[in-house]
């Protein structure tokens, strides 16, 4: 199979899995041979790729952190946490009757996207943020979540800690629900007065996870810090340095990740190729040189399943991303420096030595 986005979907296409959309909700099954019919109906559906046949790369498997399932089931969670809405100078107390179920909630399925990546450490991260604007801050913390799951785990950390990046990120926003929702939800496009009542969102939410009964402070302080930056430019105390909690840093990385990939209110997605540099360019700006490493290794450049075309010419499709290897993947060459079809096609690491001066110039079909 290979990734297709939806922009570049062709009739005759077969798709290989079911095409879901962002929120884990089946739109076509898999086995389907595409029409016009069926590509517009997903161009107006919030899903961003498809995966479809292609007999040349027949052994390929993208496996994906989460099951759509457990990320629609996440998704529908975090929509019922954050639209409940308080007053924000009142006591802050999760366990009340209306508010516990849905936190419970919230706290079990991030518990199971902890075990479900770490059941799956070989595992593709999903590349794509959120396709809604309306939805983008019920999606980011379950895509996140995952994300600084397994960037937790490359970075050494112990299984105490990678749970507990698994809850912040979860709870990140907590603070939304002491907060204005018209401030939040329009965070692009503020008042200095409505920016500084944003800003204390991080502040709402340490606060009220914190008088959660076996809390651990590591989650309280990832919360209070994770829109701190390395350089003090965060908020809302602009510590800096050593000063922020290694899992807000991470957290931090992953959300920068994720909202360049998702289509906001001003902008369209970034591709996640983009998105990548986003964050490499913050390395000892935003964020810590180390762990913008950790993020470098583990979320590939080039996803698997994509066709590029390299310097020379030559046209493939990337069958492994080569984790440790940045933006040396290895890629099955379809077609010559000519453009004619090569029978039968080869497979070209470029993280050797005989195809270091080859380099990938263009994405196709995302």
């Amino acid at each position: 199979m290979r990734r297709v986005s939806v922009e570049k979907a062709q009739p005759g296409m077969e798709l290989a899995r079911p095409a879901c959309d962002l929120y884990g909700t089946m739109l076509m099954p898999g086995s389907t041979e595409l029409t016009r019919k069926h590509i517009d109906f997903l161009k107006e559906r919030p899903i961003w790729e498809l995966l479809i046949e292609d007999r040349r790369v027949p052994e390929l498997t993208i496996k994906h952190l989460v099951k759509p399932e457990m990320q629609r089931e996440s998704i529908d969670a975090m929509r019922r946490l954050l639209n409940m809405s308080r007053d924000p100078n009142e006591k802050k107390n999760m366990k009340d009757p209306e508010m516990y179920a849905a936190r419970v909630e919230v706290d079990r399925l991030g518990f199971a996207i902890v075990q479900a990546v770490l059941k799956s450490p070989l595992g593709e991260p999903d590349l794509t943020g959120s396709g809604s604007p309306e939805e983008f801050h019920f999606v980011l913390p379950v895509q996140i979540t995952a994300l600084a799951i397994l960037l937790a785990r490359e970075a050494g950390m112990d299984p105490i800690d990678i749970a507990n990046v698994g809850r912040a990120a979860m709870l990140q926003n907590t603070g939304y629900i002491w907060t204005p929702r018209q401030i939040w939800e329009n965070e692009h496009d503020l008042s200095e007065e409505d920016r500084k009542v944003f800003e204390k969102h991080p502040i709402h939410g340490a606060e009220a996870v914190g008088q959660l009964d076996r809390t651990s402070p590591a989650v309280v302080e990832a919360i209070l810090h994770h829109h701190e930056r390395w350089d003090g430019s965060g908020y809302p105390n602009g510590i800096k340095g050593w000063d922020i909690s290694p899992l807000a840093q991470i957290i931090g990385m992953a959300e920068t990740f994720y909202e360049a990939t998702s289509t906001r209110p001003n902008r369209k997605a970034y591709s996640p190729m983009d998105a990548f540099e986003c964050v490499m360019a913050y390395m000892g700006e935003w964020f810590d040189p180390e762990l913008v490493q950790v993020f470098a290794r583990r979320v590939p450049v080039f996803p698997s399943g994509i066709m590029v075309k390299l310097n020379n010419r030559q046209i493939g499709i990337i069958i492994d991303v080569n984790i440790g290897h940045v933006g040396r993947p290895v890629i099955r060459v379809c077609y010559d420096t000519q453009g004619n079809a090569t029978k039968p096609p080869f497979d070209a690491d470029l993280s050797d030595s005989e195809h270091q001066l080859k380099l990938i110039t263009e994405i196709l079909d995302i």
